[in-house]
């Protein structure tokens, strides 16, 4: 990753507007779901799966936390993966979609981008890392109900992508 290309994120992070509508509600701590403001369609779950498939060495599979239906992204070659490690949420798991109607994501990112993004109702971050029983890093990215929601959903993954495979310094 270039300089330029973490200084474009970084500013359209900076630059986002809130989510419309607030924050859906939610439960938790476990399991943690998004319960409001659904999609209408699965079509951008669909996109934003094949999306994160095109990242240099992700692989993808059934989650490793969970009820495991999920379908999760991963590192293939990560180093210093596993529980505890604040780019991952599990092993070498970075990010998961749920079945559930919400089509949320449970996704790590660095601290500052992800309370940034809940402040503008983008995230939430989990409850178990509010407790300090997870790392800080574990947040749910509410589903994407639009084209311009897949879009923003698209550039926080790609985030979570380069902090999980140490791109984002």
């Amino acid at each position: 990753m270039s300089k330029s290309d973490k200084q474009n994120l970084t500013k359209f992070i900076q630059d986002l507007e809130d989510r419309s509508d607030g924050r859906p509600n939610t439960s938790g701590p476990v399991p943690h779901t998004q319960q409001s403001q659904f999609p209408e369609v699965e079509s951008h779950t669909d996109s934003l799966f094949q999306y994160v498939m095109k990242f240099e060495g992700v692989v993808n599979g059934k989650s490793h936390i969970g009820d495991g239906g999920e379908r999760a992204f991963f590192i293939e070659k990560a180093t210093n993966s596993g529980f505890g490690n604040p780019r991952f949420i599990i092993d070498n798991e970075f990010g998961h979609i749920h079945r559930h109607g919400s089509l949320s994501l449970h996704i790590a990112l660095p601290h500052d981008i992800g309370v940034a993004l809940e402040k503008k109702n983008w995230t939430e971050q989990h409850p178990l890392g509010k407790l300090g029983r997870i790392p800080n890093t574990n947040f749910m990215l509410f589903g994407a109900r639009n084209e311009r929601e897949l879009e923003v959903s698209q550039n926080i993954l790609h985030i979570s992508y380069l902090w999980a495979s140490n791109k984002w310094q």
